[in-house]
């Protein structure tokens, strides 16, 4: 259980009225009955304040929910109709309170089976095209044949080591060989599931980032984060207690700058959880959804400071699928990925949408963060990042420019300027 809560407030504090969203005022999909509750900066948390609001007709406190990023952002969640919600408006001590949005993987094809072994190189031939693509700012390849031979993925041999990226998911299947026990459980909150991946998803996110094979960043530490259920889905109070974990973990263990978060999941717009994002304090790289939309309208790819990622197939086109605006920073393969799977030690899985491609720029913000420490810092890595991409070559799947206002930028390493 992480901070536990207690309120207690100064007579001398003024605070205005919380801002109440109700679930007309959510764009997705939401938890019934699920409220989440942020607290007001100033206000301090004790067992006198949840003992008032229990005792409001139609209110029932959850304390095992409550979440603080450093007192920056911090709050609970409730159990409640709307019109009990209604009575929490005369409470100064809160900020805001809104329903519990539903979160999910960001996938659009199921996995699909393969049997593989790991392999390490400084010049990898083995590994996939989406490697290939981050490697080489010219790419000729044009047939729409999907290019299972076409792969050299040229980085640096130093391959992110010394750095962690927090993978936020169904888990990892961290006993996988092509990680090498560089994967690691660190904290669990699906309520009735253990550490193990369920679902596969996890397990191919965290090879895209840092498979010895499949992955970007070969030398990485991998951190699992358990907080999507086994069925892909989690909620916004769920995810925000992950955050706090996270902010903790790299904070006592004296790695937040050489850390790196990957969210590949979406849902509806939610001012919490944009919030608790962009004052984590972490580089958090998210999937910019799988909606055809504009990002803006979603979460966490909304969230300031949040590097978004879109997804792109291997002919240049913009995914269909794939969100799009200014939010998103930048493109990265996201069509038919293989990377590690979890039904088996050598076993892989093929994926496609925004949930693999934020892992290939995970992946590229530990590489760069290590290769040049003095040069790459968290704060304005994602703005780096789009200083070193490939430029102007997408384009939409029907050969149109892309949406007015859309960074046409691809994720580069910035290791090879063509290919062969």
């Amino acid at each position: 259980m992480y901070g536990i809560i207690t309120l207690f407030l100064s007579i001398s504090a003024v605070y205005s009225k919380p801002t109440i969203s109700k679930r007309a005022d959510i764009n997705g999909e939401i938890v019934p009955g699920k409220w989440i509750v942020q607290l007001a900066p100033q206000a301090v948390l004790n067992d006198a304040l949840i003992k008032k609001l229990s005792n409001v007709s139609g209110i029932k406190v959850d304390k095992k929910t409550a979440f603080n990023l450093d007192g920056l952002v911090k709050g609970f969640t409730v159990k409640a109709n709307d019109s009990a919600i209604d009575s929490l408006a005369d409470y100064s001590s809160l900020v805001s309170v809104q329903p519990a949005t539903v979160l999910r993987a960001a996938v659009v094809v199921a996995p699909k089976g393969y049997g593989a072994t790991a392999s390490k190189v400084v010049t990898q031939k083995d590994g996939t095209w989406g490697l290939d693509r981050i490697s080489h700012q010219k790419w000729t390849y044009s047939s729409r044949d999907f290019p299972e031979n076409l792969t050299e993925y040229k980085y640096d041999p130093s391959a992110a080591l010394g750095s962690t990226v927090y993978v936020v998911d169904t888990g990892v299947y961290t006993a996988h060989n092509d990680f090498r026990g560089r994967a690691v459980n660190g904290a669990n909150f699906v309520a009735g599931e253990g550490f193990e991946d369920g679902n596969g998803h996890g397990t191919n996110v965290a090879g895209l980032i840092a498979g010895t094979r499949y992955g970007v960043a070969k030398k990485t530490k991998l951190m699992s984060v358990k907080a999507l259920a086994a069925d892909g889905s989690s909620d916004t109070s769920v995810v925000l207690q992950a955050l706090e974990w996270i902010h903790k973990d790299a904070t006592n263990n004296k790695r937040r700058r050489k850390s790196v978060v990957n969210l590949s999941f979406d849902g509806p717009f939610d001012q919490i959880l944009n919030d608790a994002l962009a004052k984590a304090g972490l580089f958090v790289v998210v999937a910019a959804g799988n909606y055809a939309s504009d990002a803006n309208y979603y979460s966490p790819a909304s969230a300031p400071g949040a590097c978004a990622v879109g997804s792109m197939t291997y002919i240049n086109t913009v995914n269909t699928f794939s969100n799009f605006g200014p939010k998103v920073a930048l493109y990265a393969p996201g069509f038919r990925i293989i990377a590690a799977a979890n039904t088996g030690p050598d076993a892989v899985s093929e994926m496609t949408g925004t949930s693999q491609a934020a892992p290939h720029v995970a992946g590229l913000a530990a590489y760069l963060l290590r290769l040049d420490s003095s040069k790459y810092v968290a704060k304005t890595l994602c703005q780096q990042m789009q200083g070193l991409a490939t430029k102007n070559q997408l384009k939409n799947d029907d050969g149109t420019p892309l949406t007015s206002g859309t960074s046409n930028l691809i994720a580069f390493n910035g290791v090879a300027q063509q290919r062969r």
